[in-house]
């Protein structure tokens, strides 16, 4: 069997959850003996715009164009026809069996149209609001307010696009961009002046932000426009052949929104490398003792900075703080994070940390927490500490309430209640028996290799109907 996977950015640059698991779906279905590739974008301003590259990741084909993240108006953020003259090539090229998509940020929402032309079924996994919220940020519900949202709205949805455009890599992009035509920088130091400007100087990004704001994309949003979207969506979800929800609280929430039919969405959770991994660990009890840590993107709706508080509410010498994370995506929010750790020795910001470091960062811990403020779908960061033996103290909301059985399997506390949060971390650190019961009940992850078997008949399902008709 022959599949094109879609995503909106892709291994190794890229290591959110949807990015991380695609590259293990991909490797599993290449390890069963069919034909992968994986079509995506990337950013790189010292590239023309919409160029196509060919590369490869762990044994699988990927075809990457450089999209810019540059828009002349909101249509141009669900509608691209650049992306879509691409997307019919390589279907073309390729002539897969099965489209499965995964992401349609920075892509299109007719690409499930252009293949249902061809007589191509379409899978699309669900890994969090986008066919819902119009954000450039990946469709979180969350505005950039720091409030969870309902539904999309033009008032609401019109601030948060304006302070994306002003906030974003947009701005940086431009000017940059304008740089490199003038023929003075090259692409590698480009990124490294991008990287720095957004660690160090997030006040100047802002400013630059501004001015791009002012001289950039106009992304009005009103009712009309928001209509256009929904209807763009409602098209194709109509030509999605069937939809995976990997939490049931994402398909109860989109189902509740009148975005996908009940019957056209199924609950299929994430798989996991489980075969022959390692052992689940085994922590002696160590009264006045408590390593945690975080693992996640430092922004502001993963909520790091309410872990922060709580640990600092804590006035106890053996508890400490690890906190891992990409800090270039919301330099404002870092900056928060490093005011709030300073002079305190137990909070150390780690960096980024590499999806193969997590093992090794969790064999070191005694407790995760996830202290998000959106409504998490499926944290891939949850299962991973459940098959290593880790517990994990997460907001109470969403796919984490699912994922900790409403409390069974690790305390939940109110979103953003740091008061809350201490109280747990305090709890544990004189009682680490509860870390030893919580680590001995924690339910086991469904394996890769039993996930890519299921995503398998069904997509031999759907080739065997769109053949028949």
């Amino acid at each position: 069997m022959k599949i094109l996977y879609v995503i909106h950015d892709y291994l190794p640059r890229h290591q959110a959850g949807a990015e991380i698991y695609l590259g293990r779906l991909a490797g599993a279905m290449r390890d069963r003996g069919h034909e992968v590739a994986v079509f995506t974008t990337e950013l790189d301003p010292g590239r023309p715009p919409f160029a196509m590259r060919e590369r490869a990741h762990e044994g699988v084909p990927v075809y990457e164009v450089n999209h810019l993240r540059l828009f002349s108006d909101f249509g141009e953020t669900w509608r691209n026809a650049e992306m879509e003259a691409q997307f019919e090539a390589l279907l073309d090229r390729l002539r897969p069996d099965a489209v499965h998509l995964h992401h349609l940020l920075y892509h299109s929402l007719r690409y499930p149209a252009l293949a249902r032309r061809r007589g191509l079924p379409v899978l699309f996994t669900l890994h969090d609001y986008a066919l819902l919220c119009p954000s450039l940020r990946g469709g979180q519900l969350f505005d950039l307010a720091g409030e969870r949202c309902d539904a999309p709205a033009p008032a609401r949805c019109g601030a948060c696009l304006a302070g994306e455009a002003a906030a974003g890599p947009e701005p940086v992009i431009r000017a940059l961009g304008w740089l490199s035509r003038l023929g003075g920088l090259a692409p590698g130091p480009l990124k490294t002046i991008n990287r720095e400007l957004r660690r160090r100087m997030p006040g100047a990004v802002a400013r630059l932000g501004e001015l791009g704001r002012r001289g950039g994309p106009r992304l009005k949003l009103g009712e009309r426009e928001l209509r256009a979207r929904r209807t763009a969506v409602a098209a194709a979800v109509r030509k999605t052949d069937l939809f995976l929800a990997p939490s049931r609280h994402l398909r109860r929430r989109l189902i509740q929104a009148g975005v996908v039919p009940a019957r056209r969405v199924r609950h299929h959770p994430y798989g996991f490398p489980l075969a022959g991994g390692r052992p689940p660990v085994r922590r002696a009890p160590r009264p006045g003792r408590l390593s945690v840590v975080f693992l996640g993107t430092l922004a502001p709706h993963k909520g790091a900075d309410t872990l922060v508080r709580a640990v600092r509410r804590v006035d106890e010498p053996g508890l400490e703080l690890a906190v891992y994370g990409n800090d270039l995506v919301a330099p404002a929010h870092v900056a928060e994070l490093r005011r709030l750790c300073a002079r305190d020795p137990r909070i150390r910001l780690a960096g980024p940390c590499e999806a193969r470091d997590v093992p090794a960062v969790m064999a070191r811990a005694d407790l995760l927490v996830v202290p998000s403020r959106w409504e998490e779908n499926s944290p891939l960061v949850v299962s991973e500490a459940h098959a290593a033996g880790l517990p994990v103290a997460a907001a109470d909301l969403g796919g984490l309430r699912e994922l900790l059985g409403s409390g069974r399997h690790g305390p939940l506390f109110a979103p953003e209640d740091d008061r809350g949060l201490a109280a747990i971390l305090q709890d544990l650190l004189h009682h680490p028996e509860k870390l030893a019961d919580l680590s001995e009940r924690l339910p086991k992850p469904c394996s890769i290799t039993r996930d890519s078997a299921g995503q398998l008949r069904i997509l031999n399902k759907l080739i065997e109907r769109h053949r028949s008709c």
